[in-house]
């Protein structure tokens, strides 16, 4: 992923995405020898906020353990989708 943001950095960081839907597993440092913390700084360097669904479809704030898949949004983004 992190070589998918960097295409996407300046659309990031111009706000032009509002939410992103990324692979959030140890593939990456399986297949990449790559943490999830180049992404997740990457992500947080452009305004993003990293999320998770609850029970209810709710996106709630995550730490970005690895497990599931994780939502990238804005803050304006995860503010309308979390109430």
């Amino acid at each position: 992923e992190s070589q998918v943001l960097s295409g996407a950095k300046e659309a990031l960081s111009k706000g032009e995405i509002g939410l992103l839907q990324i692979e959030w597993n140890h593939c990456a440092g399986q297949y990449l020898q790559e943490s999830r913390d180049v992404a997740a700084q990457m992500l947080a360097r452009a305004g993003y906020g990293l999320y998770r669904p609850d029970a209810e479809g709710r996106l709630m704030p995550s730490l970005g353990e690895e497990g599931r898949d994780i939502f990238a949004a804005r803050p304006d983004v995860a503010a309308s989708l979390t109430a």
